[in-house]
């Protein structure tokens, strides 16, 4: 037991000698003390029976009583034994100047039950405070809640370990998830074993830059208060500024959203503007042409054009007059090994304009290319694609597009180019973690969070959501 009835005045071993001056007025003070357990002059605060300090150098300094008893003070105390250590540093460490209201150790309740600590208000309310393993039975902790609830009582509980790693409700240590729900004290509250601090988990607004919801917050326990609601005000305040950073930075970010969304549509203009001016300059040198050769030349492009947006097909060589119409997904690279000039930026724009008119020959032309070419031809055909991946998957182009990639063999490339850049990484991050990878989840993984893993994912900040992602992949 930790505390004892010494002339009708409640008070544990550190209250008899916590006024010493020094260590010799310390040690009167303890031996004053040893000479009133000798004199039969402590008594337990349950059953008021005889009690005797326990003084020795292994063990924490404490109360028994003389005989084996039926005393629920002594069961509650033998039962609570490994919580010994933090209960009492946690009692001698907070705050119990608080006006209006009292800290008692090892509190009786009026039904007859004891709990580690309470604090008692003036207005006869009680927070009741537990501390708990994880291995505690969750059954009975949540009849232990419903009963405080019954008889009107707040009751906080203290998880004796590490927070848990997870942040989602389903992954998490029962006690974390439990702890965390609104309807009990929608924070979890940790002691570290042989630390002065409390670490406090607890839901904020969600951060839409990360999708947290979830904080940690570190505290000592001498900043540890509740007040008449259940409430720790140290945490209260911490919550509220939490919640006032997250929403500076969701707007933000939502800023820099619409920010993107701008550049996007900017770039899009600017493709659109570059066809344009390619369109024109070939009208341009198309005009220079004699007036004999400029008739039949353009009549020829709008045959072509009128053809192919009449029939869909695309429009391969001319025999006896007629056009050979293709579908699109006929039109396959050409075999052979005769390498193609090197490409430039214009080069490529020309034959995708020809293709976006309903040329065969030119889709044909850029498989070639795209499949002999250099790893730099491929990036600046990629980098000339950036503004029609947003294009709807049933628009002409974004089809076009997507055939001479397969085609050409280019989506191995930037599947290659992808994991080249990332799966080293991922795998890293995995491996700190102590994450068995299965190299048919990894690279499902990889494919299902591609654009996530490209556009959103930072390493440090989001391992914690990416590792959650290739479990569940």
């Amino acid at each position: 037991m930790l505390t004892c009835i010494y002339n009708d005045k409640e008070m544990n071993y550190h209250d008899f000698i916590k006024d010493a001056a020094n260590d010799k007025e310390k040690a009167d003070k303890k031996l004053l003390l040893r000479k009133l357990s000798d004199n039969g002059e402590l008594h337990c605060k349950g059953c008021g029976a005889e009690a005797r300090l326990v003084d020795t150098e292994k063990k924490r300094k404490h109360f028994r009583h003389l005989k084996n008893s039926e005393c629920t003070y002594d069961k509650f105390a033998k039962e609570r034994k490994y919580f010994e250590d933090i209960k009492q540093k946690f009692y001698d460490e907070i705050n119990r100047s608080i006006p209006g209201q009292s800290v008692v150790l090892d509190k009786c309740l009026e039904d007859g039950t004891w709990v580690d600590i309470a604090f008692v208000f003036d207005n006869n309310a009680i927070i009741v405070l537990n501390f708990i393993k994880r291995s505690f039975n969750e059954t009975k902790m949540n009849a232990q809640h419903e009963k405080f609830k019954e008889i009107g009582i707040i009751d906080l509980w203290v998880i004796a370990g590490e927070p848990s790693i997870c942040n989602d409700y389903e992954d998490m240590f029962a006690k974390d998830a439990i702890l965390l729900q609104e309807e009990w004290q929608n924070i979890a509250i940790y002691a570290p074993e042989n630390e002065n601090k409390l670490t406090v988990k607890f839901k904020t607004n969600t951060q839409l830059r990360t999708y947290k919801r979830f904080h940690y917050e570190s505290m000592p326990i001498s900043a540890f208060s509740v007040n008449e609601s259940g409430k720790i005000p140290y945490i209260e305040k911490i919550i509220e500024q939490k919640n006032t950073e997250i929403e500076k930075d969701n707007e933000l970010y939502n800023e820099e959203q619409r920010k993107k969304q701008e550049e996007l549509e900017r770039r899009m203009l600017e493709a659109a503007e570059v066809r344009n001016k390619l369109l024109e300059k070939q009208a341009e040198i198309m005009q220079e042409e004699t007036p004999k050769r400029e008739l039949p030349v353009k009549s020829e492009a709008d045959k072509v054009l009128e053809l192919h947006q009449s029939t869909g097909m695309f429009i391969g060589s001319k025999t006896k007059g007629e056009y050979e119409l293709i579908p699109l997904e006929e039109i396959t690279q050409p075999k052979t090994s005769i390498p193609l000039m090197p490409f430039s930026k214009d080069k490529f724009e020309e034959k995708i304009n020809e293709a976006f008119n309903g040329y065969a020959a030119a889709i044909k032309t850029l498989m070639l290319k795209l499949n002999q070419g250099s790893n730099e031809e491929k990036d600046l055909y990629l980098e000339l694609m950036e503004p029609y991946r947003t294009l709807p998957k049933d628009d002409e182009r974004y089809k076009i597009l997507a055939h001479i990639s397969k085609q050409s063999g280019l989506v191995n490339y930037i599947e290659k180019k992808y994991r080249d850049e990332f799966a080293p990484r991922l795998r890293s991050v995995l491996f700190r973690n102590n994450i068995e990878i299965d190299e048919d989840q990894f690279i499902r993984f990889l494919k299902k969070n591609r654009n996530w893993i490209k556009k959103d994912y930072v390493m440090g900040r989001d391992d914690h959501i990416m590792i959650a992602k290739y479990k569940n992949s």
